[in-house]
C-alpha cells in the first residue's frame, strides 16, 4: 500500500512542483514537506487539506490515503479505494450522529 507521503510526492512531481513550491502554496516549510513525503513527519488534518488544495486534489481522498478512517472501516475502503470517498460521504449523510 502506498503511503500518503508517497502519494503527495508522486502528485507533486507529476505536476512539476518542487518541495519549496508546494510548501509555499500550503504554508509550510520545505523540511516539513520532506518529512511528510519520507514518512518522518505526520501531517495533521489542516496541513493535509492545505497540501491537497495546493496539489489540486480532493482533500478527502488524501485523508483516506493518510489512514484517517477508523480501523473497522479501513478494510472495505482499501478493497474499493475508488469508491471510498463517495461511500464515506454517503455514510456520513445517512448516519449523522451515529457512533459505534
Amino acid at each position: 500500500m502506498r503511503t500518503v507521503g508517497a502519494r503527495i510526492r508522486d502528485t507533486r512531481l507529476a505536476k512539476g512542483m518542487t518541495q519549496r513550491q508546494l510548501g509555499e502554496r500550503a504554508g509550510v516549510g520545505v523540511p516539513y514537506i520532506s518529512g511528510i513525503e519520507t514518512g518522518k513527519e505526520r501531517a495533521g488534518e489542516t496541513v493535509l487539506q492545505r497540501i491537497a488544495l495546493a496539489l489540486d486534489i480532493d482533500p478527502d481522498e488524501l485523508a483516506v490515503a493518510a489512514g484517517r478512517i477508523p480501523a473497522y472501516l479501513m478494510d472495505p475502503i482499501m478493497r474499493h479505494p475508488g469508491e471510498a470517498v463517495a461511500t464515506l460521504r454517503s455514510f456520513a449523510r445517512t448516519a449523522e450522529g451515529w457512533r459505534p
